[in-house]
């Protein structure tokens, strides 16, 4: 996730009815790591209702083609060429060393929870957890997935021969799974520059990432690529070197992620860093709420995201878990362990994602 951006007041877009909710003091607490629960602990997974029977039904076989559709700061995503908002969530889920039915067991339970709460797609971060696995469980409950691709933040980028590893690696990983129909898009890096700030070390990322971005488009061409990075702060070298040359890309889409009121004035002024490219919210969540404040605090949020349909394909909801890997995911988690809600947020999520508005 991004750090947040430190004295910078909230603004929030004309005509806004929902004031943002004021914040507490940060929370300090850590998550402990979670237990990894015998086979025999588990109770068969419940019959489905009737509703996400439904969802079900509509189940693919074979990849799901996505795309981009538009230009001049009016997209539209297009998933199996119909018009869809992104509904997400990001799912933390630390399963990888458990064996692979305790997984299957643990992604059905988790991902049922996901579909009933309006909930259409998810994305992560470890290429470790987002496997075979993973993805064949999100398709049987006809859930999307963007699909991680790990840039790592101490990679030598202006070496040729650590490029030419980076890449077959990419190729693997993109090849052994573009044709599972849970894909959605690539996530291509996350948080890169926030890790490298500036400097050489910044400018050599920024270089390397048109080439990685356009082998992975060449080796699908039905996914876009999505690259996450904190707030609009990090914009300008990427922006830069995907312009370079007049290439038009019109598969990629850059992801924000964002904890502070400031998520108003970077949505209403995206158009200001004058890059034509499509937008999502990649993790959004309010910061340091107190748990009875944090409902309205996503619901302001997902208004500001709603506030710019043009060019805001839609956002994903800052994180299903409280007991993740990152440190901060006590503060902004949904769901206890056993994928129950936590408070009252899980449920404002679902009454945003199954709004009239939000179809």
């Amino acid at each position: 996730m991004a750090a947040p951006a430190a004295g910078l007041a909230a603004m929030v877009p004309a005509g806004d009815a929902v004031a943002a909710p004021a914040p507490m003091a940060a929370a300090t607490a850590t998550p402990g790591p979670r237990t990894s629960p015998d086979e025999a602990e588990f109770l068969p997974v419940a019959a489905a209702s009737t509703e996400l029977q439904k969802r079900r039904r509509g189940a693919r076989v074979g990849p799901t083609e996505v795309q981009i559709e538009g230009s001049g700061f009016q997209y539209q995503l297009l998933v199996n060429g119909q018009p869809r908002l992104v509904k997400g969530v990001g799912y933390n889920a630390a399963y990888a060393s458990l064996s692979e039915n305790q997984r299957r067991q643990l992604y059905a339970r988790d991902f049922a929870q996901i579909r009933l709460a309006g909930i259409e797609v998810i994305q992560g971060w470890d290429p470790i957890e987002y496997d075979g696995v993973l993805l064949e469980v999100a398709q049987q409950h006809s859930l999307g997935v963007v699909m991680p691709i790990d840039l790592p933040v101490s990679g030598d980028y202006a070496n040729p021969e650590y490029r030419a590893e980076l890449k077959a690696k990419i190729e693997e990983r993109v090849n052994l799974f573009k044709g599972q129909p849970a894909v959605w898009m690539w996530g291509l890096g996350n948080e890169v520059l926030h890790g490298i700030r500036s400097g050489p070390r910044a400018r050599a990322f920024a270089a390397a990432y048109p080439e990685l971005a356009d082998l992975v488009r060449a080796l699908d061409p039905k996914h876009p690529v999505f690259y996450r990075d904190a707030e609009d702060v990090f914009v300008a070298p990427l922006r830069d070197a995907m312009q370079a040359g007049g290439v038009a890309r019109p598969w990629f889409v850059y992801g924000i992620n964002i904890f502070t009121d400031r998520i108003a004035p970077v949505v209403k002024n995206w158009q200001r860093q004058r890059w034509d490219v499509p937008v999502i919210l990649s993790e959004f969540g309010p910061m340091a709420y107190p748990a009875e404040d944090r409902p309205d605090g996503y619901r302001w949020m997902w208004g500001v995201i709603r506030s710019r349909p043009n060019y805001v394909l839609g956002g994903f909801v800052y994180v299903w878990f409280v007991d993740g890997p990152d440190p901060l995911d006590p503060m902004f988690g949904l769901v206890d362990s056993d994928s129950q809600a936590v408070d009252g947020t899980l449920d404002a999520v679902k009454q945003l994602f199954e709004s009239p508005e939000a179809q």
